[in-house]
């Protein structure tokens, strides 16, 4: 039996396995892709940039534009993405931990980081 399946036999409900998966997930998303946009194009790596470039010209997605293609005009969604890196990539790590631990406090941060995601996004 796997460390997960240890983890979560029978402590945790299913929807906190769900949870323990989406904020893990979520923590290299956030420091690979959704943080491009706030760094200079000289300091991602090339295969970054690829995917970047697949996200953008392929899917059309304006928002995650890097580089000299970049629109100026998107500085209320580049400050999204630093509250992302400061306030939710923070949390990601508390989050994965307390879901793990099986912590009795993390349903009131929990919620909080809900409501958070729900009035910006």
């Amino acid at each position: 039996m796997s460390a997960f399946s240890r983890a979560f036999n029978g402590r945790h409900s299913k929807l906190d396995v769900v949870y323990f998966i989406y904020f893990v997930s979520h923590i290299p998303i956030t420091l690979l892709i959704d943080t491009q946009p706030l760094l200079p194009v000289d300091l991602i790596p090339k295969a970054l940039l690829s995917l970047n470039t697949l996200l953008t010209d392929g899917l059309g997605d304006p928002f995650m534009v890097i580089g000299p293609r970049a629109r100026s005009d998107m500085t209320w969604f580049r400050s999204l993405l630093a509250c992302e890196l400061a306030l939710q990539l923070p949390f990601f790590f508390y989050a994965a931990w307390a879901l793990w631990t099986n912590c009795p406090r993390r349903h009131a941060p929990l919620l909080i980081y809900g409501v958070h995601v729900a009035t910006t996004m």
